[in-house]
């Protein structure tokens, strides 16, 4: 048995998640990655040297087929990063015109999938000595941004489903941070940045140059419990 750390990294068959799970196997980490695609996933997983799961993360019984498959080689967790994640371009706009089941099955996989995948998970990490959950969020979720009329945000097309559901996911870190404090498991949010992806071609950064930044976050044993970072600070929430 791996006396490495261990992490899970949700949605990671490519992109963001993809560039993470190399980063975590460069610094040493026995990495399982989750994706609901099996080929693709079992693909990726092979490409990088990392374990695969198996996950639907909005279907809980894919949540717990993961977990028995994760136990047969593992007693605890050390770092879940809650990645998965859907834009719905076309179908979530603006709150008077989007679409109320585009916000719906955004939600599913945006808020509810991290909140399932961290209750299935959480009894695994509550094992482990100072593991972390990592919420991958945006900037798009802090409200205090969305209302600055003269800020950065005020210029940017905003969907209700994305945005709403990354809030909710930053209010989940919040409420799990607190909860979760005495038990030495650290819960944070973190923005990747203007990252180049299917989500977002016309990202600033490769998946690869934002994955250190987000590692380099995950190994500071300064790195606080209940903050959103993003790559040079905070983001109020």
């Amino acid at each position: 048995m791996s006396l490495r750390k261990k992490a899970i990294v949700t949605g990671s068959n490519k992109g963001i998640g993809y560039a993470l799970a190399k980063q975590l196997i460069i610094n040493n980490y026995d990495v399982w990655l989750g994706a609901r695609d099996t080929e693709l996933g079992q693909a990726a997983a092979k490409k990088l040297g990392a374990n695969f799961l198996r996950m639907d993360v909005t279907k809980t019984e894919s949540l717990k087929e993961a977990l028995k498959t994760y136990s047969l080689q593992n007693s605890s967790l050390d770092l879940l990063i809650n990645n998965a994640g859907i834009a719905l371009y076309g179908q979530d706009g603006p709150p008077s015109t989007a679409s109320v089941q585009a916000t719906r099955d955004t939600f599913a996989v945006n808020f509810f999938g991290a909140l399932d995948v961290t209750q299935v998970f959480l009894p695994f990490l509550k094992k482990a000595s100072n593991s972390q959950i990592l919420n991958i969020s945006s900037a798009l979720g802090s409200l205090a941004m969305l209302s600055d009329t003269t800020g950065p945000l005020n210029s940017i097309p905003l969907a209700v489903g994305y945005s709403a559901s990354k809030a909710s996911l930053n209010a989940l870190t919040i409420l799990l941070a607190k909860e979760l404090g005495p038990n030495g498991i650290r819960v944070n949010s973190v923005c990747p940045g203007s990252v180049n992806t299917d989500m977002n071609i016309a990202g600033q950064l490769t998946p690869d140059e934002t994955a250190k930044n987000i590692v380099s976050l995950i190994l500071d044993a300064g790195f606080a419990t209940g903050k959103f970072a993003q790559l040079n600070g905070t983001y109020p929430w």
